[in-house]
């Protein structure tokens, strides 16, 4: 970590140092294997098939897998490995106040949640080999030779993956996490306006569509700034703080692991049910409620890492709101997409993410209480 520190190195003499450069080099560096990543294609994989099914699967091209690559799984088993410790430390106190004490606790949590994301990495390698060898004329390579190659090269690129947003984090700018989120939210945005175009040019979508899109994205980042600059809770340098995505993020991962925990248990009993047309709207309520919840954590967490500053009642309540303004914004930004019939979805996350990313690249480096 550089010796620069927020509190002591002004923005505009921050961002005119060779320091600046150089991690501003390492992460354009980083950002770009990531991207390029993306090209080199899976053994055994014929993406022309591909394509022609995730141009009409709304779920693979919302998540950006126009093609198959070593680089399939991305960033995601890390994330879900940090979501699954950001709910252990939001929901046992004395665990956050453990790995506050020292940089032993802090580099010991660092290293479980590599070695769990290994884990998950070779669990979803293996769902999506196999799911592929169900599709006719996806696989061209032996079934035992594809799964055992695949696997392979879809762990080794979840581990570069990590290596990489380990080597922004270390010595170049902001969260490497963060910014491999942001460029994948970013290719997400894109999309949705490459389809708002088209949508609008086939007159499927209404009128002046384009500039409630442009009002919302503005309103959004506007209170996404507003919320993230001031952090919300004393002064504290905590990097998770409710005016980020994470709230956002758990709702949704919350939602998930219920969803998956509810199929798995009707399915289990034998049981075969209909779901409700209204489970999209199901869903966006369940994910708004919990991500005002987090928010609120978020807020009493930070609260208690500041020092106990402030009262809890003042942590509560700016909690409570930040969570409800993230829930609103990824309300609104559903209901948009709803309204103009795109078959992509913009999550309230992915504006998130990119806000807080992008302004974090021009703060100096500092010595923040979790270091992830």
């Amino acid at each position: 970590m550089s010796d620069f520190v927020a509190s002591e190195t002004p923005a505009a003499t921050w961002l005119a140092s060779a320091e600046f450069r150089r991690r501003l080099l390492v992460t354009f560096l980083a950002l770009a294997a990531f991207h390029l990543g993306q090209f080199l294609p899976l053994y055994g994989v014929n993406n022309d098939v591909w394509r022609s099914i995730s141009a009409d699967a709304s779920v693979a091209s919302s998540a950006g897998l126009s093609r198959l690559s070593i680089f399939s799984l991305g960033i995601t088993p890390f994330l879900s490995a940090v979501l699954i410790w950001e709910v252990l430390r939001l929901c046992i106190p004395p665990l956050r106040r453990w790995v506050n004490r020292s940089d032993e606790a802090r580099t010991a949590v660092q290293r479980i949640i590599i070695g769990v994301a290994l884990l998950f990495a070779m669990f979803q390698a293996r769902g999506v080999t196999v799911a592929m060898t169900q599709i006719d004329g996806l696989v061209t390579a032996p079934e035992t030779i594809f799964q055992l190659v695949a696997r392979t090269e879809m762990i080794g690129g979840a581990l570069i993956c990590i290596w990489l947003a380990r080597v922004i984090d270390r010595h170049g700018l902001g969260s490497g996490l963060l910014l491999m989120l942001a460029t994948m939210a970013g290719v997400q945005l894109a999309n949705l306006f490459s389809e708002l175009g088209q949508t609008s040019a086939m007159g499927r979508t209404p009128e002046g569509y384009g500039y409630l899109i442009a009002l919302y994205l503005i309103l959004s980042i506007g209170a996404l700034l507003l919320m993230d600059r001031r952090r919300l809770i004393g002064e504290s340098e905590h990097r998770f703080n409710p005016g980020g995505p994470w709230p956002i993020l758990l709702g949704t991962a919350g939602f998930s692991v219920m969803f998956l925990g509810f199929a798995l248990a009707v399915y289990g009993l034998g049981f075969r049910v209909s779901l409700p047309d209204s489970l999209p709207q199901i869903g966006l309520a369940v994910i708004a409620v919990l991500t005002i919840v987090f928010g609120v954590l978020f807020g009493l967490a930070q609260w208690d890492e500041s020092g106990r500053t402030g009262s809890a009642q003042r942590a509560l309540l700016q909690g409570a709101a930040a969570g409800a303004v993230l829930a609103a914004i990824c309300l609104a930004g559903q209901f948009l997409l709803y309204a103009g019939e795109l078959p992509m979805l913009l999550e309230g996350a992915n504006i998130a993410i990119l806000v807080v990313a992008i302004r974090r690249i021009f703060e100096p480096p500092a010595a923040l209480a979790n270091p992830l």
